[in-house]
Formats: C-alpha cells, structure tokens, sequence
C-alpha cells in the first residue's frame, strides 16, 4: 500500500526550500496548489458514501 507520510512531505518541502520549485522539478504543482479549487469541498463530499458519512 502506497501512502505518504509526513517524513516525506517533510523532506520534500525542504528540497523544494533549498534549490526551489523550477529545480526541484515541481513548478507545476506548486503553481496549482497556490490556484483555487476547481472543484468545490461540498462537491467533493459528495463523490462517494465515505465522504457523504463524513459530512452528515
């Protein structure tokens, strides 16, 4: 099972902090987390059964 743990996010952000996101390869991704939400949280929630047990 692939999961990400906080060592990771931890050791990822420190790359991306050190040599920066064009360097680290991740501009992409770091131009799309500072972008709103194309899709709403209440959208979300209501996707799957999980996530509608969640919001009730």
């Amino acid at each position: 099972m692939f999961v990400i743990r906080g060592h990771d996010v931890e050791e990822f952000v420190g790359i991306v902090r050190r040599y920066g996101a064009d360097a680290a390869g991740v501009r992409a991704m770091v131009d799309a987390a500072n972008q709103k939400p194309e899709i709403a949280r209440m959208q979300i929630a209501h996707a799957c059964g999980t996530c509608q047990l969640r919001v009730a």
